[in-house]
């Protein structure tokens, strides 16, 4: 073969074919950018810690600033777990199953505010909150009864805007949200039925660390 038809062949072969270099799109030379897939996970509460004079929310992932989120769309409750009770009527008694009794532990009215990292939040609390109380109240529930997990709880209604998103706008779901059911949510069947946060480091000893209110 001379090496004139050998050019030709080559050269009508390279023709003939299109040639992809790795990173680049068809002939126009364009790019194939493959986009990532939306953010369609919502936030949760990873853990509730109280600090003194508010609780610090730790959360997921990083949220969107609360301030204008209503505070009283998060609800604190006092909580404790009857795993065998007695109901009295008419002087006889019955057994009653076992419940959960929440009471309302303080009304929440101040501003939510920004916490020191982006995936927490802090709820200030009212003076009117008295902590000693209540865990003087948990400290002789669970005396007397090892199962009744009492101390603060954590609850979170989502409908209503503004509400707590991430920073693609997926709202925190609601957290047992008990209190919005009217006064007859106040026992409820089961132990800590839909799972509302335990409130940790509430009776903790002054100087100590660690630990929760509650097991939840």
């Amino acid at each position: 073969m001379t090496s004139d038809l050998a050019w030709q062949i080559k050269t009508a072969a390279l023709a003939a074919s299109t040639l992809l270099l790795p990173g680049c799109g068809a002939e126009d030379g364009s790019r194939t950018e493959t986009k990532p897939a939306p953010d369609t996970v919502a936030p949760t509460i990873a853990a509730a810690t109280f600090e003194g004079t508010s609780i610090r929310l730790t959360f997921s992932e990083a949220v969107k600033s609360p301030e204008a989120v209503d505070p009283s769309k998060f609800h604190l409750t006092f909580g404790y777990y009857n795993e065998t009770a007695v109901a009295y009527y008419y002087g006889a008694t019955a057994p009653v199953a076992a419940h959960t009794t929440y009471t309302a532990a303080t009304n929440l009215t101040i501003p939510l505010t920004q916490g020191a990292a982006e995936n927490q939040i802090g709820i200030p609390l009212p003076d009117s909150f008295n902590r000693d109380t209540l865990c003087q109240n948990a400290a002789q529930l669970d005396q007397a009864n090892p199962s009744a997990q009492a101390g603060l709880y954590l609850h979170y209604a989502e409908p209503g805007l503004p509400t707590i998103v991430d920073l693609s706008t997926n709202p925190l779901a609601s957290i047992a949200a008990y209190w919005t059911l009217g006064d007859g949510a106040s026992i409820l069947p089961g132990r800590f039925a839909d799972r509302p946060i335990p409130v940790a480091n509430v009776c903790v000893p002054s100087g100590a660390s660690g630990g929760t209110t509650s097991g939840g």
